[in-house]
Parts: structure tokens; sequence; C-alpha cells
């Protein structure tokens, strides 16, 4: 442990140059070799055995160290790793201090530190953070949370626990993991198998057996450009049509025709009523082929037909706009629940899966979650059903979970990135369109009714 004491007419705090180790162990040190050359010198031989006795000192300085480095960090590259991020460990001292400065504790006249071991082993940074006096292990989550926002974006936390002898809590951090994160370097990269959505990078979904997919996320953590990369994913081989709450997709109206986007209550409800006979016409079809093949449990994808899409952005701001908000969530929900058998899918997008705003029918009909950037637990409830992490996550990362068994809890999510190879603009859109939009064949007929 270590103490810094506060400074006079002042909440900061700094540590006391003599209770130093390696002050004392560079002092010994130096008293030695300045007895032994003053010796040599011709300075009086009893300088002698004050060399010695500070030697001693050095020396039981040296192995007391020695002995607390192969106990904590055991191989040597360890020990070279400690020195070389003992800017992280003075950083974390800082936060650690200025966590401990607020309120009524400030007026103590000192604080206590724990020590702090930490090195680096390929992508991961191992911490042991002493345990001091009056903290107890549901300090764990504080604890990371403090060093994860130490570390940066860059880092996140993949392990935390208590060591059995109950005196160091133990942390591990990972690189936030980049490889899994789908960066497209051309518009070629960015266009999936119809039905099919890529979350990030070996991470498919099938829509026809997980239908609809939600979003969640406060604002800045890169909800939009979530949505968006789902929407560019999709255009070269479906239809896509907007209900667009704050009218701001209204944008790709330059190469979307402009009876996809709807915003007022009036649009909304032709919209929402244009879809289901669509999907009427699509069942009628679907049934004919069921008589014509003489097979049963045919799909939209199975006879061919085009998939369509439903962006749903804002829904709390789509349902503003309606005079009796309980007779769209009804429409919704019919929508949600019939929709899927005929390949028609909503990509839905909100800050948060508050029941006041999602009701609860309509949440459960999504086969895919997504929960961005750090939230509470009860949000986290609310999405997953449990708690996916009670620490920080960094911008552009979260938890998804699909509703199949091989996926009980929910797993970490990467935000795809279109920007690296500028690949997030208009025109990347409008090329994705046009690659699947030059002549469509019953989807045409069906949509103009």
């Amino acid at each position: 442990m270590r103490y810094f004491y506060k400074r006079k007419d002042s909440d900061f705090y700094s540590a006391r140059l003599l209770e130093s180790p390696a002050v004392w162990t560079w002092l010994s040190l130096g008293t030695s070799l300045t007895a032994f050359f003053l010796v040599s010198q011709g300075f009086p031989k009893e300088l002698v055995k004050i060399g010695l006795v500070a030697l001693a000192v050095f020396l039981g300085l040296v192995l007391g160290q020695t002995y607390l480095y192969w106990r904590y960090l055991g191989s040597v590259k360890h020990w070279l790793s400690y020195w070389a991020n003992l800017g992280l460990v003075w950083s974390l001292q800082t936060s650690l201090l200025n966590a401990r400065t607020t309120g009524a504790v400030a007026s103590h006249s000192y604080r206590v530190l724990p020590r702090i071991w930490v090195y680096r082993e390929k992508e991961k940074l191992f911490f042991k953070i002493q345990k001091i006096p009056g903290s107890f292990e549901e300090d764990l989550d504080d604890l990371s949370e403090l060093v994860g926002s130490t570390l940066g974006d860059r880092w996140e936390v993949v392990g935390k626990s208590l060591d059995p002898s109950a005196v160091w809590f133990e942390l591990v951090f990972g690189l936030v993991n980049q490889h899994l994160r789908f960066t497209p370097k051309s518009v070629g990269e960015i266009s999936q198998p119809a039905y099919t959505l890529k979350l990030m990078n070996g991470v498919n979904v099938d829509l026809t057996s997980l239908p609809h997919v939600a979003i969640f996320g406060l604002t800045g953590s890169r909800k939009t450009s979530t949505l968006l990369a789902f929407i560019a994913e999709v255009l070269p081989t479906s239809d896509v049509y907007f209900l667009d709450g704050k009218n701001e997709f209204s944008v790709l109206s330059s190469f979307i025709p402009a009876d996809h986007f709807a915003s007022s209550e009036e649009g909304i409800l032709i919209l929402l009523e244009k879809l289901i006979k669509i999907m009427k016409k699509r069942a009628e079809i679907v049934n004919q082929e069921v008589k014509k093949r003489g097979v049963m449990g045919l799909t939209a994808k199975k006879v061919g037909l085009k998939p369509i899409f439903l962006v749903v952005d804002e829904y709390a701001s789509v349902k503003s706009s309606f005079k009796k908000p309980k007779e769209l969530d009804s429409l919704m929900l019919q929508c949600l629940m019939q929709f899927r058998a005929y390949g028609i899918y909503v990509l839905y997008a909100s800050k948060s899966p508050n029941s006041a705003v999602l009701p609860v029918q309509m949440r459960e009909q999504f086969g895919t979650y997504i929960l961005l950037g750090t939230a509470n637990d009860d949000t986290q409830r609310m999405t997953f059903g449990e708690v996916a992490t009670t620490g920080t996550v960094p911008i552009g990362s979260g938890f998804y979970l699909t509703k199949t068994a091989q996926m009980p809890t929910p797993q970490r999510f990467e935000v795809p990135d279109f920007y690296k190879h500028h690949l997030n603009g208009i025109d990347a859109l409008k090329a994705l369109y046009k690659m699947g939009h030059k002549d469509d064949n019953i989807n045409k007929i069906l949509e103009k009714g």
C-alpha cells in the first residue's frame, strides 16, 4: 500500500518522496559508492564501515523488491512489461485518487492506495490490485469500470475476480475485437445474399429463421451507423421501406421511390396498408406454389420472391405523430407477426427497449437484439432478459443475442465500419441500390398492386 497526503489548502494529494522504496534503494547505493570512492581518495578508512552498511541496505532492498517481483509477476518478461507500463500504473493511481476526493471524505489528510501490478501478454493486460482495508468484493465492478475508463476505448474487461487469498483483485483487459468488425473495402463486399444479414465477420443471420432485428442504443452509441450498414447490405437484393418519424432518411428518396417513405400519421397508415396488401398477395403466390409443387412448408425465399424490409427508426417519434398510438402498436404487432412468413422483415432502431415505447408483445417478435454502448442493468434485462455486462462498453461496441439454442447468453457486437474506406456516403448507397433494381419481376407487379 502507498500513502498519499493532502497538500495544504488543496484537494490534491501527493506521495512523500522518502516513503518510496526506490528513493532509499538509490540513496543507499549512492552512499555506499560515495564512501568507497572517498576512501580511495585518502579519506579516513572508517568510511568503509558506512559504505558496507549502505551496501547491505541496498542489497536488502534489492532482494526485497526482487522477491515481490518474482512473487507477483513471475517471469522476467513480465518484469520488463511492468516497467514498460509504469506510466499506466501512475495514471491508474491518479484515477483512484480522483475517485476518492469527492464528498465528505475530501477532508481526510491522506489516502491509502493499493499496490498495483500490471503486465501485458499479446493483446491482454493483466492487473493485480491490492484489496485495501475497507474494500469488498462488490467493489470489483466499480474498480473494473475505473480501470476501463483509464485505459480508454481500445480496451475492454474480459475477466475479473478476487484471488483465492482474498488479498488481490485480479482484472484482465483485452483489446477490442477489431477482427470481428465488418469493414468492407468496396461496394461489392457490402452486398449480402438475399435473406441474409451480416452482423460481423463470421456472424451472419438467416432472416428466414430469425426474422426482424432490433437495435437499441443511446445517442452517440453509433446506432444510426449500424442501421445504415444493415440497410446498405440489403439494398441490392431487397425493397426497403421507411417509417421515419424524424424524416432523416428522406435524403435517400433521390434514388428510392418517394412512396417508400412515410413520416406523418396518414403516410404511415398508407404505407403499412400497402405492405399488408403485398403480404396478402405473396401469401396467394406461396399457396399456389404449394398446390402446384405438392410440397408443404414453402417460404417466400423458396418461391423466389425478393425480400422486403421495413425500417422503423425511433418508434417513439413515429408514435408521437399518431392521435391514437395504441392503434399503431396493434398494427405494427400484426405486421411483426405476419410479415415474416412471406419474406417481409423489420429493421427497428430506438434509444431504449422501454415498454412504454415498445410494448412487450412487439419486443418478443424480434429474432435478433443488439444493444450498443454502456447500458444499465434494467435496460439490459429489457433487451436480453439478463445482464450482459456490469462494466463499461467502448463506443462502437455492444452486445447481441439471437433466439437460438446455440446462443443462450449475449455475445459481443462490433459496429460495422463503412467509414474507413469511405463507403458511408449517399453515392455508395445509390450504387448498391442500382445493383439490384434494374428490372424486377413479380415483385414490381406486387408493389403496383
